[in-house]
């Protein structure tokens, strides 16, 4: 069923009483309600002369975002944008060519920190009220704002069709009649747009979000070592997000990694050198067998490494995810528990040399429950030293001057508990300070990809991954990959790398 753009204007336009009626005359094409369109294929590069006309139809936004433009002074980080379609290709390649000619030209004359963000489900790249592009610009200017006069920021907003099914958010004044209507109409097919949406970033995780991800890297670093400058790169995940960068990554880390020449002492070089999965709504099988491969690593003498070292302390994926989050903690079992209720899965019987994840678990836990929600995979949670506060900002709220203090405080303080513990520390609201520890569950850390389970203090549910708690604890983490003396985010004029041990001998 085709959903026209006449429709879609009178479903939108439709006012006061009218809502209901207007909104109900969508429902025989409640999944093609939002359209399956671009958003950002405005050529905006402020070096060209004559800027390219959109390939796409329909009115765009700019695709890049300047540092510090003259338009915008107040901006004080870059930020590009790269769309897929609802298949999984690029809208417009050019996009991906604009991203890295953008990313490279910032390198050659600024130490660049790169962040590159996968959204989930119920987002894209448009500017409704909301959604992930305002949460993400967010993000890129406290981290700016913390680190900005030594470091520039760069955020690549990697987009696709999160969302298929209005529900209501952005539409209409926040708190109005229309808004209340439009989410109580839509509720229920806005909620079971779930299973179609993590159909759809299963397609989206394929060989151009893959090429996006790895070139925007290596515009990166390419840019920083013809300088002689210095750069880190950071990959993130939110929920069906996180899914796309686990599955994009995956066969290309496991062929990188297995080709790599063996004669070197470090021969892997991370695809980015942090990986952030926040809330994951992705099959945890696809955790395990990532755990599984970097299993292997070679430890350094002492257990340790440098701060470009891939080690079990100085993790390359952290996987985030909140006990309160109900659509990946119940809402994903009952629907994937549907769909594997037959399947030939079998009882793994390893043994705990390779971990608990393969001892006596029956394999279709993995297919059932996501990573944060799997007993087995789940490596560390976080638990406060004194009662938390929750976060009292929400989704609506914007960008507010307390997220800063807890950020800055994160990124520039060593804040290590006994045994070498990661500790993070919380202000909610800019109030008294709480500390948290993320302590190991399984005891010693066998592999660079922990499983973090925090509590709804850390984040409320399944979206609110952008409030100034879990801000807090995104800053600690990107210090995760840093040596222990320096603050901030490491940039260095070497990407993190990895050695491997041979398949079966597993380091303890």
């Amino acid at each position: 069923m085709f959903f026209s753009r006449a429709a879609a204007a009178r479903c939108r336009k439709t006012h006061g009483w009218k809502i209901v009626l207007g909104l109900a005359a969508c429902l025989p094409w409640l999944v093609q309600c939002t359209p399956n369109r671009a958003y950002r294929d405005q050529d905006t590069r402020p070096w060209r002369q004559t800027p390219q006309a959109p390939f796409v139809s329909g009115q765009q936004m700019p695709q890049y975002e300047p540092y510090a433009s003259a338009a915008n002074p107040a901006h004080p980080f870059d930020l590009s944008y790269i769309e897929f379609d609802e298949k999984g290709d690029f809208w417009d390649r050019r996009q991906l060519a604009w991203t890295a000619q953008e990313i490279r030209r910032a390198a050659q004359t600024n130490n660049v920190v790169l962040v590159v963000y996968v959204h989930g489900w119920q987002n894209d790249a448009s500017d409704l009220r909301g959604h992930d592009v305002a949460k993400f610009h967010c993000l890129l200017e406290r981290l700016a704002e913390a680190q900005g006069k030594s470091r520039r920021f760069f955020g690549v907003y990697l987009s696709w069709r999160g969302k298929s099914v209005p529900g209501g958010d952005g539409w209409y004044p926040n708190g109005s009649v229309a808004d209340a209507a439009a989410k109580a109409l839509f509720f229920l097919p806005h909620e079971l747009s779930f299973f179609g949406r993590k159909n759809a970033a299963t397609r989206v995780a394929g060989m151009p979000m893959t090429e996006a991800i790895f070139e925007t890297v290596r515009a990166s670093r390419t840019g920083a070592r013809e300088s002689g400058r210095l750069t880190r790169s950071i990959l993130i995940g939110h929920s069906f997000g996180a899914l796309v960068v686990e599955k994009a990554l995956a066969q290309a880390l496991a062929a990188q990694v297995i080709t790599s020449d063996g004669a070197h002492e470090n021969n892997f070089v991370a695809p980015a050198d942090f990986i952030v999965l926040l809330n994951s709504a992705g099959e945890s099988i696809y955790a395990k067998e990532m755990q599984d491969l970097l299993r292997r690593r070679h430890t350094p003498v002492g257990g340790g490494g440098g701060g470009n070292s891939i080690t079990a302390r100085q993790p390359l994926i952290v996987s985030v995810t909140s006990t309160a989050d109900f659509a990946t903690g119940k809402f994903f079992p009952l629907g994937t528990g549907l769909s594997n209720a037959g399947g030939g899965f079998r009882k793994y019987e390893w043994d705990t040399r390779y971990g608990a994840s393969s001892h006596n678990v029956d394999q279709r836990e993995y297919f059932t429950t996501t990573p944060g929600h799997n007993d087995h995979l789940v490596s560390h949670r976080a638990v406060p030293e004194t009662t938390p506060a929750p976060p009292t900002l929400s989704d609506d709220d914007g960008c507010s001057p307390n997220m800063l203090s807890a950020v800055n405080a994160n990124l520039t303080e060593p804040l290590v508990g006994p045994d070498s513990a990661v500790r993070f520390v919380t202000m909610p609201g800019g109030g008294p300070a709480t500390y948290w520890t993320l302590k190991p569950i399984h005891g010693v850390i066998q592999t660079p990809y922990w499983i973090v389970e925090v509590p709804r203090e850390i984040m409320r549910d399944h979206s609110d991954i952008f409030n100034e708690n879990s801000l807090a604890l995104l800053a600690r983490l990107f210090r995760l990959s840093n040596p222990a003396q320096a603050p901030g985010i490491t940039i260095s004029a070497q990407p993190r790398t990895m050695r491997l041990v041979a398949p079966g001998v597993m380091t303890p």
